[in-house]
């Protein structure tokens, strides 16, 4: 059994960005293929208030298209 201590841990880095002309950008560097983004960063990403994503979170659990 491998020790969680030195079980290798994903890295990533995430950057959220305005260029010059107004367009919000996502930078994603990643191990294992897989992105997770805070309330707070998609809710900056999308520039909607984090109430808008947390309601659209629960509707898609709600209605089964996310398991």
């Amino acid at each position: 059994m491998t020790d969680p201590k030195n079980a290798r841990q994903p890295r990533s880095e995430i950057v959220l960005y305005q260029t010059e002309d107004g367009r919000n950008c996502v930078e994603v560097r990643l191990e294992r293929e897989t992105v997770w983004l805070t309330i707070n960063q998609m809710a900056e990403l999308f520039q909607v208030d984090k109430s808008g994503i947390s309601r659209h979170l629960k509707n898609v659990y709600e209605t089964g298209e996310l398991r």
